[in-house]
């Protein structure tokens, strides 16, 4: 799955190389070369995934990961996700990135020990050029065979970086994912092009609320209201509610408040390396 990362709370992009970095004076013919040197990055393996804890609120038990993918470009060092996942659907190499991501991320849970909860999903970053036309189902099952990952521990987590064009498409596809025990998360809600018709005409398991939405909790009403609305809506919906970005105690007491159990952020985890994961996940569950 092409990884999205999150640039704030969810994600540790902080010191990467500008996005810009591998663009030229000729966006449109940068981004076509961009994309050959991307498809050569997934074939040299230059690039790797790492996780980022989701846990409870309230006492910080580990109850998932989400997949995040990092590119260690050999001259100009880390580049910024933001600039080639992007380049990666203008050019049609996402679908390369995708496979990539799923592949791995699936290897790495199938790797893990049970968390707290018992076994421990892991959630992997959809763009929305990836569904609807059929091959994501195909990508999902060949990850989930190759691993021997159990499907319910796999989570697609479709982003909206850009507008769904087929939404009927996307939904037949995703209800195919979903039949097969895969379960799909609809990720920055509250921002973009997100919205209540979305929860309406697209099969999901969990909504993830934006993380300027969880910003603001502290210290705007408005904010505060539109997160407590949300999480009320996916109680009446019998789906779960992750808050991204926290970065503070006072947002986790804040979100505990408003009726949010679920999140994730850099006042828990960084993301991090398989192996560091797999330690933390153990200390997780030696704590409970």
């Amino acid at each position: 799955m092409s990884a999205v990362p999150a640039t704030r709370g969810g994600g540790d992009p902080a010191d990467a190389a500008p996005a810009g970095a591998l663009h030229g004076a000729d966006d449109r013919m940068a981004r076509l070369v961009n994309g050959a040197i991307l498809r050569r990055a997934v074939a040299r393996r230059e690039l790797r995934c790492v996780y980022q804890p989701i846990v409870e609120l309230a006492g910080g038990a580990i109850v998932g990961a989400e997949a995040l993918v990092r590119w260690q470009h050999p001259e100009l060092g880390r580049v910024a996700p933001a600039g080639f996942v992007s380049d990666a659907e203008q050019t049609g190499v996402v679908e390369v990135l995708g496979r990539f991501v799923l592949d791995e991320a699936c290897a790495a849970a199938r790797r893990w020990p049970p968390g707290p909860r018992g076994p421990v999903p892991v959630s992997v970053n959809v763009s929305p050029y990836q569904v609807g036309g059929g091959g994501l189902v195909a990508d999902v099952e060949r990850a989930i065979e190759s691993s021997g990952l159990d499907p319910a521990r796999l989570v697609l987590e479709l982003t909206e970086s850009a507008e769904i064009g087929d939404v009927t498409g996307a939904a037949s596809e995703l209800a195919e994912i979903r039949s097969l025990g895969v379960g799909v998360a609809l990720d920055d809600l509250g921002r973009g092009y997100s919205s209540l018709l979305r929860l309406v005409r697209l099969p999901v398991d969990a909504v993830k609320i934006d993380r300027e939405l969880v910003s603001g909790i502290c210290g705007d009403r408005h904010a505060a209201s539109v997160v407590r609305s949300i999480v009320s809506l996916a109680r009446a919906l019998e789906i779960a509610a992750v808050a991204e970005g926290v970065e503070t105690a006072a947002e986790r007491a804040r979100l505990i408040e408003l009726g949010c159990t679920l999140g994730q952020g850099y006042h828990f985890a960084r993301a991090m390396p398989p192996g560091a994961f797999t330690a933390r996940l153990t200390r997780s569950r030696s704590r409970s």
